[in-house]
Order: structure tokens, then C-alpha cells, then sequence
């Protein structure tokens, strides 16, 4: 019986308080990983884009702007002048790629790795490696290959 010190009915309320708590646990999960992946985005914008823009130069055959945005090693070790033969022979689908997907990225130091799909038929390869640092408060590719480095490993 009710009343008589026995065990209790949960009121209707209280009933209604669990899924609305699951509901609100769940929602508020859903906004905190939405939230830490808009940030990431944004933060990475400028990488992804001049990530994107590189390549563009580089399938387009636009040597000096694709060069200039290489770090002041990378210029060193390919010559303006070399680049053209340089990536025919390192990375010969990307200048036959018709668009790419960044699929990821990794960053240790100051630098970022991004994992590039290439986009087109008949590729020899179709992932490149970006590695990319700030130089003069912008974003430089530092290297480019076919190669998956090490420092492009998920830990």
C-alpha cells in the first residue's frame, strides 16, 4: 500500500525528468564535439586554403606563384627554374589532378602535415603529403610529395 511506509510509485515528473535529462546530456555532447570541430576548422582555414591554392598553381603550371609560396628552404632545394621537372618527376599526378580533398592533417611543432587526395584519371598516385610552415606570418609549403613521412604519422 501507498501510504503505509512501503515502497513508492515515482511520481509522473520524475518519469518525465529521465529522458529529458538523456535528451540534454546527449544535445549538449552533440554541441561540445560540434563546437571543438567548428573551432578546428576555422583555425586551419588559412592552411587548407593555401594548401588548395598551391595545387591549383601547380596543375594550372604557374611556377612562380606556386615557388613563391614554398619556404625560403624548399626554394633552395628546387630552383624556380627546376620546378616544373622537379614536380614531373616527385609528384607527376598532382600536375595531372583535376581537384583534391584535404582528407586530414597532423601538426607537431610548428608545422602541419596535410594527407591530400588528388582528384582525375589515371594517376600514378593519388595521396600527396603537404608539409607546410609559417614563414613571414603566412603559410609555406615546406615540402611535397607521394612519401608518406613520418612526421605525416597519427599518433
Amino acid at each position: 500500500m501507498l501510504g503505509d511506509g512501503g515502497p513508492s510509485l515515482p511520481s509522473s515528473g520524475a518519469r518525465h525528468r529521465a529522458p529529458r535529462r538523456l535528451l540534454a546530456w546527449v544535445l549538449g555532447f552533440f554541441l561540445i564535439v560540434g563546437g571543438g570541430l567548428a573551432l578546428i576548422l576555422h583555425l586551419t582555414v588559412d592552411l587548407r586554403d593555401r594548401t588548395h591554392v598551391f595545387l591549383g598553381h601547380v596543375r594550372a603550371g604557374r611556377w612562380a606563384e606556386a615557388h613563391a609560396m614554398t619556404t625560403p628552404d624548399f626554394q633552395a632545394r628546387v630552383p624556380l627554374e627546376v620546378m616544373p621537372g622537379w614536380v614531373g618527376e616527385t609528384v607527376p599526378s598532382a600536375r595531372r589532378s583535376t581537384g583534391e580533398w584535404i582528407n586530414g592533417f597532423v601538426s607537431v611543432d610548428d608545422e602541419y602535415c596535410m594527407e591530400v587526395w588528388l582528384a582525375g584519371e589515371r594517376l600514378e598516385d593519388s595521396s600527396v603529403f603537404v608539409i607546410m610552415h609559417k614563414h613571414e606570418g603566412l603559410w609555406h609549403i615546406a615540402e611535397f610529395t607521394h612519401t608518406r613521412l613520418p612526421r605525416c604519422e597519427h599518433e
